[in-house]
């Protein structure tokens, strides 16, 4: 490394979906040998795979939902879908929208509408996490919830 002082320096190794790596290494004008880093596949998200903006989204999200303004928030989640397509808990929420928006429908039509949209949410999950075990105990409470409904 040209331009170095003798000395001790601490390196960080960086690369993306690889979990950084600090150390120190000696450092000499002339002879210094040659340095050797080995990095480990990060297996959490790679990095900025995320919207940066994501919790922010979230809690706005949330707040539309806890409001009972259930159709913006299911817009502003999709848009987080959309947006971090990784991000499976958000397709979990939207089918809980979905189911509670059908509880405080009085039309039997339109409720039957919201529960099959939950039904095809929480499927859709199990597509992309087939081990979600709370969306599969959610999907067949829906399922049943739908066939308890008069015809």
């Amino acid at each position: 490394m040209i331009g170095l002082k003798t000395g001790t320096w601490q390196f960080t190794v960086e690369a993306p979906g690889f979990t950084p790596v600090q150390a120190s290494a000696p450092v000499r004008v002339a002879a210094t040998p040659p340095m050797g880093f080995a990095l480990a596949r990060d297996p959490g998200p790679i990095p900025d795979a995320l919207d940066k903006n994501v919790l922010q989204s979230v809690t706005a999200a949330n707040a539309l939902r806890d409001r009972g303004q259930y159709d913006q928030a299911l817009v502003a989640y999709q848009q987080i879908r959309e947006q971090n397509p990784k991000l499976t808990s958000v397709t979990f929420v939207v089918a809980g929208l979905y189911r509670k928006q059908a509880a405080s429908e009085t039309d039997p039509a339109a409720r039957r509408a919201l529960l099959d949209r939950a039904i095809d949410t929480y499927s859709q999950l199990l597509n992309d996490d087939a081990l979600t075990v709370r969306a599969k105990a959610e999907l067949e409470s829906t399922r049943s919830e739908l066939q308890a409904l008069p015809r």
